[in-house]
């Protein structure tokens, strides 16, 4: 769920984010639909839309379904993480995706 826009508007091309979207079937902007439903198959697609909304200088949230998982960005390029105690492997298919490391 993108949760903010618009801090560097200079450096935004929301039309790329709509073109992604428009490719998995969602043809509402993001003020109508701020949010988009992924599962853990369809990694590619997750990896695109958190990367894009980091590209843009978005805020944004992936949250799991079932409340095991979540992951917050921020346009000030920070990343919160958080699972609880059984899901903690979660970080792994995260950090996996974009090439990080844990500091376990």
């Amino acid at each position: 769920m993108v949760t903010q826009t618009g801090v560097w508007e200079s450096g935004e091309v929301p039309e790329l984010f709509a073109y992604f979207r428009k490719g998995l079937g969602i043809t509402e902007g993001l003020e109508a639909m701020p949010g988009q439903l992924h599962t853990l198959g369809d990694k590619d697609e997750l990896r695109c839309s958190l990367v894009l909304c980091l590209w843009n200088h978005w805020d944004c949230q992936i949250v799991d379904g079932q409340g095991r998982f979540g992951l917050t960005a921020s346009h000030d390029e920070w990343l919160i993480l958080a699972a609880n105690a059984e899901n903690r492997s979660m970080f792994r298919l995260v950090l996996d995706a974009f090439g990080g490391s844990a500091g376990e």
